[in-house]
């Protein structure tokens, strides 16, 4: 049973920037958090805290992402609110382009066995950029004879860079270098589209405000502590 569901849609910005208007939000709530505002009851592990269609990010995700952190840092965490923005917004972008990796069967099931979900997520996002990368490589591939002739154009209009210093080496010399920078730049592009269509998909991403409010409630204790701890966390923490 999902717990404390207040889910709030609001606009982000998704990988590899993080979510601007959560960010905002989350501020909110880790000043109500520092400066003593009542606290909602504590989350279970099935709690959502972020969603996206059928893509969630729960309570024990966080959870589990924060064991990876050095045990005195742990409770103070959430005071970072970019952190926490920038740990869901990852989360979130890996468990979606996972299931499309899942989805394409690209992983198989036993490859995963014994896996956290967490780790399976990161396996099955990996999966699907080299796929996208894969597919973009081949589409150039097929189209070689139009990108040998924009090769060509690169040699002429750049010629000190790809001919030498002596400038002797010829563009047949030069061409398959040119194609490979052409087709690196490529399957970049085809990644940088999976992330553009996460931004487009902004609107859709709710929020937990309830259940954020309820991340960590012995900051409030642990904030005197944490006030030179800000440097090794690398985020700003509320004052």
């Amino acid at each position: 049973m999902i717990m404390n569901m207040e889910l709030c849609p609001r606009s982000a910005s998704l990988a590899p920037a993080p979510f601007a208007a959560l960010l905002r939000r989350v501020a909110v709530i880790v000043a109500a958090l520092v400066f003593g505002a009542p606290l909602a009851l504590a989350n279970s592990p099935e709690t959502v805290l972020v969603r996206r269609g059928d893509v969630v990010i729960t309570q024990a995700d966080y959870d589990a992402e924060i064991e990876k952190l050095p045990s005195h840092l742990r409770a103070g965490f959430a005071l970072y609110e970019r952190k926490v923005v920038e740990m869901l917004d990852r989360l979130l972008v890996a468990r979606e382009l996972g299931a499309r990796a899942r989805a394409r069967g690209l992983i198989k099931a036993s490859d995963l066995a014994g896996r956290t979900p967490l780790e399976t997520d990161s396996v099955l996002a990996a999966a699907w950029i080299a796929y996208v990368e894969e597919q973009a490589g081949r589409a150039f591939d097929a189209k070689r004879r139009q990108w040998e002739e924009r090769a060509r154009e690169l040699y002429l209009v750049d010629k000190p860079r790809y001919a030498g210093d002596g400038g002797n080496r010829t563009f047949e010399e030069a061409k398959e270098t040119i194609l490979a920078d052409l087709r690196h730049r490529e399957q970049t592009k085809a990644k940088a589209a999976e992330y553009a269509l996460l931004r487009e998909q902004n609107a859709d991403v709710e929020i937990n405000e309830v259940a954020l409010r309820s991340l960590k409630p012995e900051i409030t204790q642990a904030a005197p502590a944490l006030q030179g701890e800000s440097g090794n966390l690398g985020g700003k923490p509320v004052n």
